[in-house]
């Protein structure tokens, strides 16, 4: 009984010997992609490192997706460089499921407007009112993005 009763208050004094802001505080980072066509979009999207995934979403008229969230809860910029590391790439597709446009990490720069040039996205800042940051990042679908027989 004495052992338990010390466990509890070794638990309760563990809880409240750390700050628990200090750990719970971290960036937000979001990458969006932002549908300004006229037509539903499916759009795949293929990311690496821990995420290693791959998922397909469908984009409304004037609707946007959250392509890829990153909230580290340590000393991490959010800046840029975090979607070159994390993304592989992005496919869009029409309703039909035929293949509109392919953005690819490996073919960087050769496209006029790339998915992976950061001049191409547009960045929003929130202030959070602490020294971590709130950063959205939207990249803007345009209807010249589409295949020519869309557009």
């Amino acid at each position: 009984m004495m052992k338990k009763i010390l466990l509890r208050i070794a638990a309760v004094a563990c809880m409240y010997a750390c700050d628990p802001q200090e750990w719970l505080e971290h960036h937000d980072t979001d990458w969006f992609v932002k549908n300004k066509t006229d037509f539903a979009i499916k759009v795949r999207i293929k990311r690496s490192l821990h995420w290693n995934s791959e998922s397909i979403e469908v984009i409304m008229p004037k609707d946007s997706v959250n392509i890829l969230p990153y909230h580290p809860n340590i000393e991490v910029s959010p800046d840029f460089s975090i979607f070159l590391k994390c993304m592989i790439s992005m496919t869009l597709y029409d309703a039909n499921g035929d293949s509109l446009r392919t953005w690819d990490i490996t073919h960087q720069n050769e496209q006029t407007r790339d998915l992976f040039d950061e001049s191409n996205w547009h960045k929003y800042r929130k202030d959070t009112g602490t020294h971590m940051e709130d950063v959205t990042w939207v990249f803007d679908i345009l209807p010249a993005d589409l295949a020519p027989a869309r557009q």
